[in-house]
């Protein structure tokens, strides 16, 4: 039902989790190294392990869990009206 001319709400979830990751990956590129460096058990969970769980890693790896869950959801919504109409 999209003529084109308006972007759906499933467009823009999917370039909004786009753009999400796309930040992030610039805005915590130091942590994301020292990330990568220390797999496993680079980020501490808060409860059991915790070197690491209230620092700036642990911001990089929330910040950018969100991009892949909000580009899923959009890919989801867009497959789901593509079914329907």
């Amino acid at each position: 039902m999209n003529d084109g001319a308006r972007l759906s709400p499933a467009h823009a979830l999917m370039g909004l989790g786009v753009g999400h990751t796309v930040w992030g990956l610039v805005a915590y590129h130091h942590q994301l190294a020292g990330i990568v460096r220390d797999l496993p058990g680079a980020v501490g969970d808060g409860i059991f392990d915790k070197a690491h769980s209230r620092d700036a890693r642990a911001s990089a790896f929330w910040f950018l869990s969100i991009g892949p869950l909000l580009a899923f959801l959009g890919g989801s919504g867009e497959t789901a009206s593509e079914t329907r109409g």
